[in-house]
């Protein structure tokens, strides 16, 4: 496995992939071990933190990273799978489901749910994600913050994908 400033330097020559390879990479060296006490990990984060406050270079190519790969893919599906089809009945959801733990479906590399289960494939992922403390992830979005106050191109599909209505003339209720 490589160490978090190799596969930061590896992004740095090629930040216009879309594959998100270097994400998914480094989030496995990110995460933390089988029994890993949380200063060791954390010290991982922090690491990374570090480097991207004292290397702008890489901090710019990880941000540009950020964005193509959130540019690539469909946001809409990641904001609206509720798992439940409002045509679809009792049996025939359950034999859906049941057909999809057997077998899933192959990941699809268009959209941004399908990514961000390879992403983060582990099941604990939430768990280590929610225990970085809020001081930690300000310090980490600080360093990675754009100098140009516009939104990147992942950002504004985003924001499209989630606040603009999915087709002309229909209202969206956005929570208050």
């Amino acid at each position: 496995m490589k160490s978090t400033a190799e596969l930061l330097s590896d992004l740095a020559a090629a930040p216009e992939s879309t594959d998100g390879r270097y994400l998914v990479e480094l989030v496995a060296v990110l995460r933390p071990r089988r029994r890993e006490a949380e200063v060791d990990w954390l010290d991982r984060w922090r690491q990374l933190t570090a480097t991207l406050k004292s290397r702008p270079l890489i901090a710019a190519a990880l941000r540009r990273h950020l964005n193509v790969v959130l540019a690539a893919r469909m946001h809409r599906f990641l904001y609206a799978e509720t798992g439940i089809l409002g045509n679809e009945g009792f049996f025939s959801a359950l034999t859906r489901r049941a057909l999809g733990k057997l077998l899933p479906p192959a990941p699809d590399p268009r959209f941004l749910k399908d990514y961000f289960a390879e992403l983060f494939s582990h099941p604990a992922d939430h768990a280590w994600l929610s225990a970085i403390p809020a001081a930690d992830w300000e310090a980490f979005i600080t360093a990675l913050q754009p100098e140009a106050p516009e939104l990147a191109p992942g950002l504004q599909r985003c924001r499209r994908d989630c606040l603009m209505p999915p087709w002309p003339g229909s209202a969206c209720s956005l929570p208050g």
